[in-house]
């Protein structure tokens, strides 16, 4: 079973395989209430509200680790220009804090320096009108009435593709827009993540400072990653060409370049891809008379887990690896269609 941690906090939990299965727990659906084109402009404001407005309040998150659920309280504040601050108030991640934007995020633990990473894209609601546009088109949106949380009336928006159980639920505030509920889901229809607002005052914020200094980040597959414009930039920057599969399954495209250190101090490029929801993303591993261990020459590897699978491919001269919750057929055809 593969365990990938996210590279961002533990609140935006769907990318990169957390390894978790929940039982879920959701409202069964009661009436549509508006059509989903309204559904639409109810996840345009929300998406807008993430980034616009200044408000406080506190979570709670539930996660599983397979053994059982991993509970917590997050204190939460946003300054309405994006950043984002959350502090741990209980849970295994007691005394965590976690502030972000859209391109970075920095924590620090008790009596401990700041560390930074950039944030990856694909996992998160886009603000861009045609990534949103894209996403939709493969996730169209549908809206159920809810019952008020946290004091706050609300309605329910679901996204899946057809016929497929849905990967995102949303439950948002009625008047300001903000997602007051949000439950995450694997392929097989699965409760990955649930954070729900137990408190919400919406009103204006001290700004928040990023930090003066802070380290970069280390021990994960993408704690170290620098983003690139283009292909080519990334190209550049390592001194090595940038690969991308001629097979991408439906409704997905390109989202981003972006450069990894390796431990032996080598540029390597990966590539992620995205369907607005659900992120893949291609390690290129390097020349194959590099490494040691890994699957045969000419052979694809596929190994599963709860909220993530990949395949790693042994091409002749390079080595593979695709990562994301799509069935590991559709991985392994992306990566036999790389060059």
């Amino acid at each position: 079973m593969i365990c990938v941690r996210p590279a961002q906090d533990l609140f935006r939990a769907v990318l990169f395989g957390l390894a978790l299965v929940l039982v879920a727990c959701t409202d069964a659906p009661t009436e549509t209430t508006v059509s989903a084109e309204s559904g639409r402009d109810l996840l345009v404001r929300a998406v807008q509200a993430e980034q616009r407005l200044a408000w406080q309040g506190q979570q709670s998150v539930a996660l599983s680790r397979g053994d059982g659920v991993e509970r917590a309280q997050v204190s939460m504040t946003a300054d309405g220009t994006g950043r984002r601050r959350r502090q741990h108030l209980s849970g295994p991640q007691e005394g965590l804090e976690v502030i972000t934007t859209r391109e970075r995020a920095y924590q620090r633990r008790a009596r401990q320096g700041w560390t930074e990473r950039t944030t990856p894209g694909g996992a998160a609601l886009d603000t861009d009108p045609a990534s949103l546009d894209r996403l939709l088109g493969n996730y169209p949106p549908q809206v159920y009435s809810a019952e008020p949380i946290a004091g706050r009336a609300a309605v329910r928006v679901d996204l899946a593709r057809p016929a497929e159980p849905p990967r995102r639920r949303l439950w948002l505030d009625r008047d300001s827009g903000l997602i007051l509920r949000d439950q995450q889901f694997n392929q097989r229809g699965e409760l990955l993540a649930e954070t729900t607002v137990t408190d919400l005052q919406v009103g204006a914020q001290p700004p928040i400072n990023l930090p003066f200094a802070a380290t970069p980040a280390a021990g994960g597959p993408l704690a170290d990653l620098v983003h690139f414009e283009s292909a080519q930039a990334l190209a550049d920057h390592c001194r090595w060409s940038v690969e991308v599969p001629a097979y991408l399954p439906p409704g997905y495209w390109v989202e981003g370049f972006y450069a990894r250190e390796s431990r032996a101090g080598r540029c390597r490029p990966v590539v992620v891809l995205t369907d607005g929801l659900v992120p893949v993303t291609i390690f290129d591993r390097g020349l194959r008379g590099q490494r040691r261990g890994g699957p045969g020459r000419g052979t694809c590897e596929i190994r599963t887990g709860a909220s993530a699978n990949m395949a790693t491919l042994a091409g002749a001269e390079r080595e593979w690896v695709v990562l994301g919750d799509l069935p590991g057929p559709s991985l392994q055809l992306i990566a036999e269609s790389l060059p």
